[in-house]
C-alpha cells in the first residue's frame, strides 16, 4: 500500500562501503553526513551502548600484498607489544566482519594505527574519541576530514623512510619513543 515501508535484505559476500565522497580533493561534508546517517540509522539496533572506552590498535600485520610492502612498518611488532602494554587491544580489521567492525569502533576511547584505509572505521567512533595515525610516507588527510566530521581528537606521528633510494623507501619504522609520546598526547587530549 502506498506510504508502507519495504524492506528488503540481500546477502553478499563482500560489500564495499566508501566512507568519504570527494570532489577534487575536497570533501563533500554535506553529502558525507546525510549518507553516514541513514547507514549509521540502517545500522544502529546492532551496536550495544558504547562503552567506558576501548584502546585499539589497528594493524595491517596480518594483510598481505605486493602493493602494501613498501609502505609497511618493519618494527610494527614492537609497536603492536608496545601498545598492548598500554592497554591496547590489537585490531586485524580484515579479519572482521564489516558489523563487527562497526561494534568495535564504536565503542572506542581511543585508536591508533598506520595510515591507511583501516582507520577510515574510526567513523564508527563516537564524538570525542581519538585517533592517533602513524604515517608511512604520506599525510592522508581523510583521516583528519573524517575526525572533524566525527568530532574526534586527531594525532599524527611520521615513521621513518628505511633504504630510501630513487625508488623510494622499502619500508619504514616507527621510533618507539615517538610512538609512546604520541600515545601521551592522545591521553592528554592534546
Amino acid at each position: 500500500a502506498d506510504g508502507d515501508i519495504v524492506t528488503d535484505f540481500v546477502q553478499v559476500k563482500r560489500l564495499l562501503v566508501p566512507t568519504m565522497a570527494r570532489t577534487h580533493g575536497a570533501l563533500e561534508e554535506n553529502t558525507v553526513r546525510k549518507a553516514w546517517e541513514k547507514l549509521d540509522g540502517l545500522l544502529n539496533h546492532n551496536v550495544a551502548a558504547p562503552v567506558s572506552g576501548r584502546r585499539l590498535c589497528v594493524s595491517r600485520q596480518k594483510l598481505k600484498g605486493k602493493k602494501l610492502e613498501k609502505r609497511q612498518i618493519i618494527n610494527i611488532p614492537d609497536i603492536e607489544r608496545r601498545a598492548a602494554e598500554a592497554g591496547f587491544e590489537m585490531v586485524y580489521p580484515e579479519t572482521l566482519s564489516f558489523a563487527e567492525q562497526r561494534q568495535i569502533f564504536s565503542e572506542a576511547a581511543v585508536v591508533v594505527g598506520e595510515c591507511g584505509s583501516a582507520l577510515h572505521n574510526a567513523i564508527f567512533c563516537r564524538p570525542g574519541a581519538r585517533l592517533g595515525v602513524i604515517s608511512n610516507g604520506r599525510i592522508n588527510t581523510n583521516h583528519a576530514m573524517i575526525a572533524n566530521i566525527c568530532g574526534l581528537r586527531i594525532t599524527y606521528m611520521s615513521a621513518s623512510p628505511i633504504d630510501d633510494t630513487a625508488d623510494g623507501p622499502s619500508g619504514y619504522s616507527v621510533d618507539p619513543g615517538e610512538f609512546d609520546a604520541m600515545l601521551g598526547n592522545l591521553f592528554a587530549g592534546r
